[in-house]
């Protein structure tokens, strides 16, 4: 451009002002454009919140809408890997690819509730972030949970047997159970009930831990193919992984509330 200019003078300079204006306005409404949309974005996720409080009822909608979908989809890759159903597989793993986008979209907008939160409730600002951490991570569980099983049942593997089938059901009816009671500690806002979600956890898990022990003997036997085996023991550690996540969420909420209502 140098070597244009000194050959043009202001002939080149005129010639090339037209051409600069036009990308500087295309920076420009690029910019705005690009903006426009992280407002839009913004107003969705975070439910056009317009103070702190406003806050608090939907961070509660969004947990329950989030723990029935967590419950729902556990429940589905149970009887997709039973049926070996390939597409519902298919289906389910795009569905929970769009809950994390959703869950990761909203925990990047966390910041907004930081800058209105009060001085006086500034401790809600790190709790309000450790719901959507743990949230985002009872996610990602979903996400290898439902991935291999999807994986499995493409790659034609062989199905697990009736024992297996019967002890994933049970654990599916346990888990439905633990996740309804987080939903009914959401709704009421009675965190005194905590004490007695950590207990059904704790018997989810202990539940989870008597499989894999019936598993590890199964396998040691040569009673389960290595296939299967190794897709079973994974499907018991992410769901182990997805009820430790959830009660840490639960515990999260209740300090985000306590801090915003002290």
């Amino acid at each position: 451009m140098a070597l244009f200019l000194s050959k043009t003078g202001l002939t080149g300079i005129l010639i090339l002002l037209p051409l600069t204006a036009a990308i500087i306005i295309y920076s420009f409404l690029a910019h705005k454009k690009r903006v426009s949309n992280e407002e839009i974005k913004e107003k969705k996720y975070l439910g056009a919140a317009a103070k702190a409080a406003d806050y608090v009822p939907e961070c509660q909608n969004y947990l329950i809408t989030n723990i029935i979908l967590l419950s729902g989809f556990f429940d589905k890759s149970v009887i997709g890997l039973i049926r070996e159903d390939r597409k519902k597989l298919n289906n389910l793993r795009k569905s929970v690819a769009e809950m994390n986008l959703d869950i990761k979209r909203k925990k990047d907008s966390v910041h907004m509730f930081i800058k209105k939160v009060s001085d006086d409730h500034i401790e809600a600002g790190a709790f309000y972030v450790q719901v959507f951490d743990y949230l985002r991570e009872a996610g990602h569980s979903m996400t290898y949970l439902v991935g291999p099983v999807f994986s499995h049942i493409e790659n034609n593997h062989p199905p697990l047997t009736l024992t297996q089938h019967k002890e994933l059901r049970g654990l599916s009816l346990e888990f439905n159970e633990y996740s309804n009671f987080m939903i009914y500690i959401l709704k009421s806002g009675n965190f005194d009930e905590i004490k007695s979600a950590i207990a059904k956890q704790a018997d989810l898990i202990a539940t989870i831990e008597v499989i894999k022990k019936k598993q590890l003997s199964r396998i040691k036997k040569g009673e389960s193919g290595t296939k299967t085996g190794i897709l079973y023991l994974n499907t018991l550690n992410e769901s182990k992984n997805l009820a430790l996540h959830m009660g840490n969420l639960i515990k999260a909420y209740r300090d985000f509330i306590n801090s915003m209502t002290k």
